[in-house]
């Protein structure tokens, strides 16, 4: 792999979809070629969000956890959300699981998924996180 072609400095993620949301598998190859199989695995957001950063900016412009202050709610409504997922390399696949549970709640709610196109194990975590996130916001 070598450095980004300058054609792509300033791609955007909108900029490798279609009009369907899809990912545009030509224009990968043709602008991330090394980068084409990775990226396919990530499954677009289906709302057609805007581009934007998930975590401020530090004036290093690196990010890590330390970055981020922790911030304590104490509610009585909260709820939990727990995660995991168990790749299979082989496949490109992962089963995707996630428990919710808080006072609110007459019982733990529960959900469960097989994701095909899985390049990683931490793409696996964060397909799992992110199917919970959406199941949590019908709740």
């Amino acid at each position: 792999m070598g450095p980004i072609k300058e054609s792509a400095l300033d791609l955007t993620v909108a900029d490798l979809l279609t009009s369907e949301l899809k990912w545009n598998k030509q224009r990968i190859k043709e602008l991330l070629p090394d980068l084409a199989v990775q990226i396919q695995c990530i499954k677009p957001s289906s709302t057609g969000a805007e581009d934007s950063f998930i975590w401020h900016q530090t004036t290093s412009g690196i990010y890590s956890t330390k970055s981020e202050s922790p911030q304590t709610i104490f509610d009585s409504n909260r709820m939990t959300c727990k995660t995991d997922a168990a790749w299979n390399k082989e496949k490109l696949a992962a089963g995707l699981g996630w428990v919710f549970s808080g006072p609110r709640l007459e019982s733990p709610i529960k959900g469960s998924m097989v994701e095909s196109w899985i390049g990683s194990p931490l793409i696996a975590e964060a397909s799992a996180i992110r199917s919970a996130l959406c199941m949590g916001i019908t709740l």
